[in-house]
């Protein structure tokens, strides 16, 4: 197999895979994307930001090295402690209806790609410091699961909302969008989400169909 396409009967065929590789800054315009909606909706002065960072321990493998908590678990985990902080501010009943802290959450993995973490963005208009250690102390609790590494998690209030909102976001480019943003977690007024996701593929088919336009353009010297 070629790296631009398929050999058949003399003539590339178009390999929709291929395209995909040569458009390396396709989760780089995701970034963007996502770095541009993080600035029209989390710049906002009248509330507080919280930077959070949620790690986990990796344990012996009977063995065979350490092995890292599933991605599943660890979601959960993510979700009980978002819950607890949420029935702070509203009701069982309030909460079910979507009144939650508003918060933008995203998955991590690290320079080895193994190294799963959370980092993500409480924003509020109610006593900051307050939620700060109620942040701190519901993570801790969590710790009777053997997973949690409360020592490496870190919990502390910004000074600048979009900053740490995109720091963040800062593995969109590596992990893509759909991989990298936590949207299950996540907690945004005016349907923002959706857009940011709207504006982040139209980019990316943008790109796709330049790299087949080029692509078509190269087979053609091979007829």
């Amino acid at each position: 197999m070629s790296r631009l396409g398929n050999k058949h009967k003399g003539k590339r065929t178009l390999d929709r895979n291929a395209v995909e590789r040569l458009s390396p800054q396709t989760n780089w315009e995701h970034q963007q994307a996502v770095n541009a909606w993080l600035r029209r909706n989390t710049a906002d002065k009248d509330k507080t930001a919280i930077f959070f960072t949620l790690k986990f321990h990796r344990k012996n493998n009977d063995g065979f090295g350490k092995a890292g908590i599933s991605e599943t678990y660890a979601s959960k985990l993510v979700s009980k402690w978002l819950n607890r902080l949420d029935r702070e501010l509203a009701t069982k009943r309030e909460v079910a209806r979507g009144c939650r802290i508003e918060r933008v959450v995203f998955k991590h993995k690290g320079f080895s790609g193994e190294n799963l973490h959370w980092h993500g963005v409480l924003l509020t208009a109610e006593d900051a410091d307050l939620l700060l250690s109620k942040c701190e102390r519901y993570w801790q609790q969590e710790r009777v699961s053997g997973w949690v590494d409360a020592k490496r998690s870190q919990f502390e209030i910004a000074r600048h909302n979009y900053s740490v909102s995109a720091y963040a976001a800062h593995e969109v480019y590596k992990l893509g969008v759909e991989d990298s943003w936590s949207l299950e977690h996540t907690n945004m007024p005016n349907n923002g989400l959706s857009i940011a996701k709207q504006e982040a593929e139209q980019r990316r088919q943008r790109t796709l169909e330049l790299r087949e336009m080029r692509l078509k353009h190269e087979q053609s010297s091979f007829i």
